[in-house]
């Protein structure tokens, strides 16, 4: 009110003035009030300014602890600001990851409370560092939140598609054994008898060096496409073992056999085909 009452006076001596029907004075302490209160104003609403709590962004605000007439202090924490519509996905990979990762790889994952649904995101930084400790590297990809379906703190299946495709040969998780001494698959491989002509089979001990699983297969380097070796390697076959494959017609029909085969004897065997 008092500055509304001040500009009033101020504009009517004003015009009076400039007409030259007020003193100069009365003039200068219109102005010299209106000032005052417009001072007076700017300061109260310094002290209410400060008074209010705003969001520095646009953003989503969570539960907060606070009542009214609660004391704050300068620092204190009132309430956490979630900008929901992007969110970073953070990745710990390996440092041996580091030659395959690049910037703006796509990223695919999926979190426990939308079972069956693929989000994707982009990659946008690769840390310079790498953890002295678990020898990982951080990766943080970029990922689009506009539904807010997803939400901070969340935990992620993550897996990062890489640029490049190379073929791989694969076989089933049970053919290969890990022991002490390295990774080892039982190759059967095709005899004759040379005193009968018989045709048998034998299992002679490869060594390989696994890769990546994925659906129950696992990528392997030391053998080729279409060897086969032995399904289950729990049976410790020896080197040179007779062997009889009891699922050797499915294999040579290019039919799709089950991974759980069960030896029906100790000279039968199921064998795997590398793919």
């Amino acid at each position: 009110m008092r500055l509304q009452k001040a500009r009033r006076d101020f504009e009517r001596d004003r015009a009076l003035f400039e007409r030259e029907l007020v003193s100069e004075d009365q003039f200068e302490s219109s102005r010299s009030e209106y000032e005052s209160a417009q001072a007076f104003y700017d300061e109260t609403q310094g002290i209410i300014d400060k008074k209010s709590i705003r969001a520095p962004f646009d953003s989503s605000i969570g539960i907060h602890n606070l009542a009214e007439g609660h004391y704050l202090s300068r620092g204190d924490n009132v309430v956490s600001l979630q900008d929901l519509d992007a969110l970073y996905l953070d990745m710990k990979l390996p440092e041996k990851e580091l030659e395959n990762l690049r910037l703006g790889q796509q990223v695919m994952f999926t979190v426990p409370s939308h079972p069956g649904r693929t989000y994707t995101g982009m990659i946008r930084f690769i840390d310079v560092q790498v953890q002295a400790t678990t020898r990982n590297v951080l990766v943080r990809a970029e990922v689009e939140n506009g539904d807010h379906e997803l939400l901070p703190g969340m935990f992620a299946d993550a897996t990062v598609v890489l640029n490049q495709s190379h073929e791989v040969v694969t076989l089933p998780r049970t053919a290969v054994a890990f022991t002490l001494y390295g990774e080892t698959v039982y190759l059967l491989q095709e005899d004759t008898e040379a005193k009968t002509g018989t045709k048998t089979w034998k299992a002679f001990r490869q060594p390989v060096k696994s890769g990546e699983t994925r659906d129950g297969r696992l990528a392997v380097t030391g053998l080729e496409a279409g060897q086969m070796v032995a399904l289950d390697t729990q049976h410790r076959l020896l080197e040179g073992s007779p062997v009889v494959i009891e699922n050797l017609a499915a294999l040579e029909g290019n039919t799709p056999t089950s991974d759980g085969n069960t030896p029906t004897s100790d000279e039968e065997q199921s064998a795997a085909e590398a793919e």
